[in-house]
């Protein structure tokens, strides 16, 4: 996707002058960022998407530029109809899809319990399900969530995740730390993983070893939103 930089801020109706100032960069740089000399940081891109109003910017770098993100996100679609009533009409069939395999996988997964072995034809209906559901559910979310950011704006969508995630820790799924419960967990993480590590035996009896500990360290009311 060449000159998405660009093509998203002159879509934001902002010249190369106003476009800089607002992201607190110089003209040049942005001039550079735009003709793919240079990436521009996270922080710049985020920016971006605050000022020319896509959450698309974000959804392109991590999938593209971010090391972490590769491979893992889900594309920025160019070849599709992109209005926000299509996008959501686009989710909407996708989840309509996945409703039987998804119940499929909630059966395994209630079937094997905490047995972390998979036989072969569990291993064949996950990859199945993950081929047919998974990813088409996560690119058709990625397009529904590009669309609420167009007609809300990316502050909206800010404001939404933080209500989720004060309901995440209202039902205890996840707890806030302070930096000194955020460094004693890290340590103990340390400690554990050096353990199982140093631990005599094969690697199929160390994998064993810590899945039955590891709950002693990590219980899942214990997670910790950083």
């Amino acid at each position: 996707m060449p000159n998405i930089y660009r093509d998203y801020r002159k879509q934001a109706g902002k010249t190369v002058e106003r476009a800089a100032e607002e992201l607190n960069v110089s003209p040049r740089t942005l001039y550079r960022y735009e003709a793919g000399e240079i990436d521009p940081p996270p922080d710049v891109v985020y920016k971006m998407a605050r000022v020319y109003k896509s959450l698309s910017l974000i959804r392109y770098y991590c999938a593209s530029v971010c090391q972490a993100g590769k491979g893992i996100n889900p594309p920025v679609l160019d070849n599709i109809n992109s209005s926000p009533p299509a996008k959501f009409f686009k989710y909407y069939e996708e989840l309509e899809e996945s409703v039987p395999l998804a119940r499929e996988l909630t059966k395994l997964v209630i079937d094997k319990g905490m047995d972390p072995v998979l036989n072969d034809e569990e291993k064949d209906k996950i990859e199945l399900i993950a081929e047919q559901v998974l990813t088409d559910v996560a690119q058709a979310w990625s397009e529904a969530w590009d669309a609420y950011c167009e007609v809300f704006g990316v502050e909206a969508a800010e404001k939404l995740w933080k209500r989720h995630r004060q309901k995440m820790e209202d039902r205890g799924y996840i707890k806030r730390v302070t930096r000194a419960g955020h460094l004693a967990e890290r340590k103990a993480t340390y400690t554990f993983i050096s353990r199982y590590l140093s631990s005599e035996g094969s690697s199929e009896q160390k994998l064993s070893t810590f899945l039955d500990d590891k709950w002693q360290y990590f219980p899942t009311e214990s997670v910790t939103c950083v």
